[in-house]
């Protein structure tokens, strides 16, 4: 497979490599642009494409990619198209990067790398931690005065998010003490995020609620803001 010329204008901008497993990812053009997006912003060079084929499953477009000059090559697949990545790149200089879209993307989890690719403005929870409510909204008080969420402002164009993992009447306790103080800074019982869109998962299905309503069990949610999506006279 021949590489695309490099497209590198300023000689003093990094080339990126991106060898992607297309068998692996839903969309392909979004992904291409989430990261020409963010090479964009590094002030890097537009990233060299490269698919990976039943034939050449990532060895042939890594030497590719080296002979093109890339300064870092990603590896957008799982754990078979890693390895042949870095069976490559060992010894040469050039450092491996992963954006996991495999199956099991052991390798990546054991670097605790985040197993999908958010947008910009995304923000993830992920704690190393057991958390026992999480709750996500762009407003902050409660009934009788209480504010769990102290930063949330209705017209920021931001959600916020707060995660609570008491443990027996004690830790129940510190998360009351923790609202009814109205502190915004982190805490390892309460914690407090913001961003435009919002990813939580879970190793089990967890109960969800859409302003109190049930919604059913779910492994995963995604949250995301429409800013100035409606006018509101007050």
């Amino acid at each position: 497979m021949q590489p695309e010329p490099a497209p590198r204008s300023l000689p003093d901008r990094p080339l990126p490599a991106v060898v992607v497993n297309p068998i692996h990812v839903e969309d392909l053009a979004h992904l291409h642009t989430q990261i020409a997006t963010v090479c964009a912003e590094l002030g890097w060079a537009p990233p060299l494409w490269l698919e990976t084929t039943v034939e050449d499953p990532g060895g042939g477009q890594t030497r590719s990619a080296l002979a093109a000059g890339a300064d870092v090559v990603l590896a957008c697949g799982g754990d078979g198209t890693v390895r042949h990545l870095a069976r490559v790149l060992a010894g040469s200089g050039t450092p491996l990067g992963m954006v996991p879209t495999g199956t099991a993307n052991l390798l990546a989890r054991n670097l605790a790398i985040v197993l999908d690719a958010p947008a910009k403005g995304t923000r993830r929870i992920n704690p190393p931690r057991r958390v026992r409510t999480v709750v996500v909204g762009n407003c902050g008080k409660l009934l009788a005065g209480l504010v769990l969420m102290p930063a949330a402002r209705v017209d920021d164009g931001l959600l916020d998010v707060v995660s609570i993992g008491p443990r027996g009447i004690i830790g129940w306790l510190a998360v009351a003490a923790r609202v009814l103080g109205r502190r915004r800074h982190g805490h390892r019982i309460v914690q407090h995020w913001q961003g435009r869109t919002v990813i939580i998962s879970t190793e089990s299905p967890q109960q969800a609620q859409l302003d109190g309503d049930p919604v059913g069990e779910v492994r995963g949610l995604r949250i995301s803001v429409d800013p100035g999506a409606l006018l509101v006279r007050v």
